[in-house]
């Protein structure tokens, strides 16, 4: 048996603690090894994503504590016009605008201290003085011992942004084609003033305004040379105002003027709403010229103040819109305060026009006939007179009803309505052994200008076998007011199928010989303002007698209404007027009491 050699035995062990030992010291070695590549891979990393941030399209610049500069990138230099040699070791304040004040500062250090960051919008100024605004977050970096040690900032300009929110407030707000505020920024800023007003106790003003005659403009020149009136309107009407009033265009012709609400008494308001209200009146009455044409409008103004207390938007709009309604009501041109018995007459209109539409559904229309005579008594004629009874409302007069239904276009089917009940009631009043030579019918304007009038009116006649001399239709001169020619032809169309007219109210519009004398007129009406004070105005008398004197120059026929005392009677007759018609004689007799004032008169 070979023995182990004793020496090697004895340095195993030392051999073996050396081994020990040697891994010991090589193993964590390794390890920091390893920890400190991946540490350096990561910085590495985190270098090269750092890196590429800096080159990203935001501008970032980096300060130390004390807000030094210490990095920037290119898009800081693409923004601000600074390069890097320019801007390290500045501040930030190299960059201020001036805009925001030591309040604005104090909030963006107060956050940073609290929160650690800051965003918002911010104004800056550019290397070459130009001001922009830019969006800007802040960061403030720390040190593991929770100690500020840097500032990164990043920022985009923001000016398109800007631009284009402006855009859509302007495309929300603002009337496109005269750039004043429209109606959604009206409300809101009188909204405002009304909150005002009524918490600090005081009062504004508000007026509505309508273009006179501007569809006229706008129809016979075009929408363009419209436009630009419209345009230099509102110009005028800016002119005019402080700058904390507001001048709007509601849409179409229409115009709202806000005047701030303000400290003073009720009478001040009010003689500052009439020096405003004749300013807009001779500004708008001065010529306008627009593309070679020299135009003349004018405008209807509605007047309200306010206070704040129970108004709302909504209902100072419709006190202002009623007023301008009284102001055109009174001739156009002027200006009308609010008042409530403004507001009750249009509350009772619109009540009318509702049971109005029900009326000839209903059967609520009724037919009267008032006699007209000769100056030997010979009954030569009726007229027909419409009369409502509502169930609701009650006798609801012509003088109510029918300018309604004019404005509404109710008179068409109404008209039409007159026009088919007189002729069945010629046909009973034959049938009955009845002689009236023929019943006057009124013509509405509205219904005269119809395309199908005169092809309507020959169907009616015909079709109930009524001749259309039993028809005298009475027409006012509003019919010929802007189109003579279409007027004469219709005229002339009637005419020619057996019809005769009576000019009505003539006198009291825009009375002209050149309507008499080309159009085929029969009969002239004497308006009865003219006769009623006939006896004791001399002026009317003389009307009178100059409208007798031309009339039978004419070789027209003469018929006075508003008959109403002998006085009247005799000095008609001694003028040489033909017929008369009034309460002298008889009141608007239903068509079963004409019948019997027609025989009894023959008796007589």
């Amino acid at each position: 048996m070979k023995f182990i050699d004793t020496s090697y035995l004895v340095s195993l062990p030392i051999l073996i603690a050396l081994l020990l030992f040697l891994i010991a010291i090589i193993i964590p070695c390794a390890l920091r090894f390893k920890k400190t590549t991946r540490a350096l891979q990561k910085s590495e990393t985190d270098l090269k994503i750092a890196a590429m941030a800096f080159k990203s399209y935001e501008a970032i610049m980096v300060t130390d504590a004390d807000t030094n500069i210490i990095r920037i990138n290119p898009s800081f230099t693409r923004l601000t016009g600074y390069t890097e040699t320019e801007i390290i070791g500045k501040t930030p304040k190299i960059l201020n605008s001036g805009k925001h004040d030591a309040l604005f500062f104090k909030n963006i250090w107060d956050a940073l201290n609290s929160k650690g960051k800051w965003g918002g919008e911010i104004w800056n100024r550019r290397k070459n003085g130009d001001i922009y605004p830019e969006w800007q977050t802040i960061s403030a970096i720390q040190n593991e011992q929770g100690k500020v040690t840097h500032y990164i900032s990043f920022f985009t300009d923001i000016t398109e942004l800007k631009k284009a929110e402006k855009e859509i407030e302007k495309l929300a707000f603002y009337d496109s084609l005269t750039g004043l505020p429209n109606r959604r920024l009206l409300h809101e800023r009188l909204k405002h003033e009304l909150n005002i007003a009524a918490r600090y106790n005081r009062a504004g003003i508000l007026f509505f305004l309508d273009l006179d005659r501007f569809k006229h403009i706008n129809d016979s020149l075009g929408h363009s040379i419209g436009d630009l009136l419209l345009i230099e309107t509102a110009q005028r009407l800016q002119s005019l105002l402080r700058n904390t009033d507001t001048a709007v265009r509601l849409g179409g012709d229409e115009f709202v003027i806000l005047v701030s609400a303000q400290d003073g008494i009720h009478n001040d308001l009010l003689k500052q709403s009439n020096i405003i209200a004749e300013k807009i009146i001779n500004e708008i009455n001065r010529p306008f010229s627009i593309n070679g044409h020299q135009l003349f409008i004018s405008a209807s103004i509605g007047i309200t103040l306010y206070t704040g207390i129970d108004e709302t938007v909504e209902t100072l709009l419709k006190r202002a819109d009623t007023a301008m309604y009284q102001a055109k009501e009174a001739g156009r041109n002027t200006f009308r305060f609010y008042q409530q018995s403004m507001q009750d007459v249009v509350d009772t209109r619109l009540h009318i026009e509702k049971n109005l539409r029900k009326a000839i559904v209903n059967s609520e229309f009724t037919i009267h006939y008032q006699p007209q005579l000769s100056a030997s008594n010979q009954i030569v004629g009726a007229e027909a007179l419409i009369r409502w009874q509502n169930s609701e409302l009650g006798t609801v007069s012509p003088v109510n009803f029918i300018p309604i239904a004019e404005e509404t276009g109710l008179i068409i089917s109404i008209g039409q309505w007159v026009v088919e009940s007189v002729c069945e009631q010629i046909q009973l009043f034959e049938k009955q052994g009845i002689s009236i030579p023929h019943i006057a019918v009124n013509i509405s304007a509205k219904q005269f200008h119809q395309a199908d009038f005169v092809s309507n009116l020959i169907h009616t006649v015909y079709e109930q076998n009524v001749k259309p001399d039993k028809i005298m239709l009475e027409i006012t001169e509003g019919v010929f007011l802007g189109n003579l020619e279409e007027a004469i032809d219709k005229m002339n169309a009637l005419k020619e199928n057996g019809f005769n007219f009576s000019i009505d109210d003539f006198g009291t519009g825009y009375s002209s010989l050149t309507y008499l004398k080309r159009l085929p007129f029969d009969q002239l009406k004497i308006d009865q303002s003219f006769v009623r004070g006939l006896v004791d105005d001399k002026t009317d008398a003389a009307i009178v007698k100059a409208i007798v004197v031309m009339a039978k120059s004419m070789d027209l026929n003469l018929i006075a209404e508003g008959v109403e005392t002998t006085q009247h009677l005799d000095y008609l007759s001694g003028f040489g007027c033909h017929y008369y018609q009034g309460y002298y004689f008889s009141k608007p007799l239903t068509a079963k009491k004409i019948v019997e004032y027609v025989k009894n008169h023959s008796i007589i």
